[in-house]
């Protein structure tokens, strides 16, 4: 008795049959199926700020442009403040603070505890992903 498989060709084989497979032909396969799998499998934003930490951090930073970014924003595009030292991360973050003293980073600390958003401290943004 045979079992289905043994009876049947594969998917796979049905698509392939005819195709010479070298050393080039796997490597394009490989990596037209990486850039579809990035496609559809790409990390999104690691937290969508909501608008109340958007409103406590600006605040915080009372309306000075260089203080917070959010990249998941439409409007805001990639964070320039994020993107020449990460350009192989995987994750972005809610929102990029650069508080100019120890009172505005309690401040932040303290807005991001008030809304459930974890709060990770980088020197130049190297170490983030």
């Amino acid at each position: 008795m045979s079992t289905y498989q043994e009876s049947q060709p594969s998917r796979l084989a049905k698509a392939t049959k005819g195709i010479q497979w070298n050393s080039w032909s796997i490597c394009a396969a490989t990596v037209l199926a990486g850039l579809i799998a990035q496609t559809f499998f790409a990390p999104g934003p690691a937290h969508k700020p909501n608008p109340s930490i958007e409103s406590c951090l600006g605040k915080v930073c009372a309306g000075r442009s260089d203080c917070v970014q959010f990249p998941s924003k439409k409007d805001a595009g990639e964070a320039t403040w994020m993107a020449p030292f990460n350009l192989g991360r995987t994750v972005t973050p809610a929102a990029i603070v650069r508080p100019k003293d120890a009172q505005e980073i309690a401040s932040v600390v303290r807005c991001a505890a008030k809304h459930g958003v974890k709060v990770q401290a980088t020197a130049g943004s190297h170490g983030w992903g």
